[in-house]
């Protein structure tokens, strides 16, 4: 999810914005303090929440300091520019999907692999939270028998387009009726003045 989506997600009216419902709706979810989470985010992002958790460096690779958290969240987007994005694609003749996979995908799931999934001793699950599906069903394919919940309470949260232009479907036609026939006018009166 990139951060426009972050921004973009609303609730209905005077709910929390879409990240700051997500912190809190994991720490409850997950039933622990934010002592016990290890976070993975933008820089920017989430200054507010998780102000008790542990948060992983920006680069994850290769820390062994997180092995005894079992409780861990990405909330961060990993996702490039649209001109990047398309350099990326034309140097190296790979597809949006397997950018993003090298990309987001590898920091989330390295973010992931940084806890106690890490130690071969931990008998205990492990719970992980993220924000888009797609991360989701990805890291799930590389855990044979993790179950995937949604968060609860963030059903509400839905990206919001524009307006309904029409109340229904007769009134659109109408309206193309009548640009039709605007246009067809048009036309013909540009016809006559250029005769």
């Amino acid at each position: 999810m990139t951060k426009y989506k972050h921004d973009k997600m609303q609730g209905n009216e005077g709910d929390d914005k879409f990240i700051k419902a997500v912190c809190d709706k994991t720490a409850k979810t997950m039933g622990v303090a934010n002592t016990n989470i290890v976070v993975l985010t933008n820089k920017n992002m989430d200054e507010d929440q998780f102000k008790e958790a542990t948060r992983l460096p920006a680069s994850p690779y290769g820390v062994d300091d997180f092995k005894s958290y079992r409780y861990f969240v990405a909330t961060g987007a990993y996702n490039h520019c649209p001109a990047h994005l398309k350099f990326l694609k034309e140097a190296t003749g790979l597809d949006a999907y397997k950018i993003w996979r090298g990309t987001h995908f590898y920091m989330v799931y390295q973010g992931l692999v940084r806890s106690a999934l890490r130690n071969p001793d931990n008998k205990e699950e492990v719970h992980a939270a993220t924000v888009d599906q797609q991360t989701t069903w990805n890291l799930k394919a590389l855990f044979p028998g993790c179950k995937v919940k949604r968060i609860a309470g963030l059903e509400q949260y839905a990206l919001r387009g524009r307006t309904k232009q029409w109340e229904d479907d007769a009134e659109r036609k109408r309206a193309q009726r009548k640009q039709n026939k605007l246009e067809r006018i048009m036309k013909e009166w540009r016809i006559l003045n250029d005769a």
